[in-house]
């Protein structure tokens, strides 16, 4: 992995951008989590398609450990016992923003970018499915319990669609376009 000063700006302003997209809601916020943004992972995968899957992946993480610090209080409102917490942590911050990176294995690929964009955001949805069900099984109050019955990955699946479907639509379309905008832009001469 190189570490050039080129890169390590590019990819420190790429993250904080992805930051800043991310805590824009696009809708509503979900009560434990989840809520639809304005391209918040397209920098990441975009970092994913400049570099190569070593990079991607160590971004990615950088970017995960800074999702998880900022939702940290709201998770600390949540109820749950510490395993849970760790848990949550792990599945819906670590490892879900962590997945972005596999962008970057599509790298150099014909149609990289959408088959890399919806790789790492199907894996990332995975992460949040497999949390709900994992973790926030026991944290369920007897309502939802009486809803959801012995159907609680149908319900994970369900509850975080809600937000990843919209989320993938948006990213597709930013990872898509943004990229051929700005190259639009930057290929003209600009005249005073």
């Amino acid at each position: 992995m190189k570490f050039t000063t080129r890169r390590l700006t590019e990819t420190a302003l790429m993250i904080a951008l992805a930051t800043v997209l991310s805590i824009i809601p696009l809708g509503i916020k979900l009560p434990l989590g989840g809520t639809v943004t304005p391209f918040s992972l397209v920098p990441i995968i975009l970092i994913g398609q400049r570099y190569d899957r070593k990079w991607a992946f160590f971004s990615a993480f950088a970017y995960s450990i800074i999702q998880a610090a900022i939702s940290l209080p709201e998770m600390m409102g949540w109820g749950l016992n510490w395993q849970a917490l760790l848990g949550s942590i792990l599945l819906d911050y670590l490892l879900a923003y962590t997945s972005i990176g596999i962008a970057g294995l599509f790298r150099k690929k014909e149609y990289s970018v959408v088959f890399g964009t919806i790789a790492s955001v199907f894996v990332r949805f995975l992460c949040h499915w497999l949390s709900g069900i994992v973790v926030f099984s026991a944290w369920i109050n007897e309502d939802i319990a009486a809803v959801v019955g012995d159907n609680l990955p149908i319900y994970s699946a369900a509850y975080n669609g809600i937000f990843m479907g919209p989320e993938l639509a948006i990213t597709l379309l930013g990872a898509v376009f943004i990229p051929r905008i700005m190259h639009a832009i930057g290929g003209r001469k600009v005249t005073e």
